[in-house]
């Protein structure tokens, strides 16, 4: 129903929340990850959706700082995951190695290897496009 009746627009603070957190983000730190455009298309384009979720006309600051909340947690979540599946690596590696007696030097993980163990590098799973 909401697809073919309701189409929103951007309110003027919602504009304005966005782009100050954009500008924010992107200038605040240098160590983090850069902060693309995409971010900002992203947010848009969740905040349009959110606000049609609720058949409103008109996505107010409201619904940014909720979408904008909502991609905070799940970029936590995500560096949440990568780190338990970097903590299991290493201890599998710390187990093969104690098995086995050999150095740091010594341990590789072959492609077979790699394509047994779902958690390893080459198979992480992204869950987030939008940073």
């Amino acid at each position: 129903f909401s697809k073919n009746v309701c189409f929103p627009r951007l309110d003027d603070e919602a504009i304005n929340y966005i782009l100050t957190g954009y500008m924010q983000m992107r200038f605040s730190d240098k160590k983090k990850k850069f902060v693309k455009i995409k971010y900002i298309e992203s947010l848009i384009n969740l905040t349009l959706i959110y606000a049609k979720t609720h058949l409103r006309v008109i996505a107010q600051k409201e619904d940014a700082e909720y979408i904008n909340n909502y991609l905070a947690e799940i970029t936590k979540n995500n560096q949440t995951i990568e780190n338990k599946k970097e903590i299991k690596k290493n201890e599998i590696l710390k187990k093969s190695k104690s098995r086995y007696s050999l150095k740091n030097e010594d341990v590789s993980i072959s492609k077979t290897k790699t394509e047994e163990l779902p958690f390893i590098e080459s198979n992480k799973i992204k869950i987030s496009k939008f940073f």
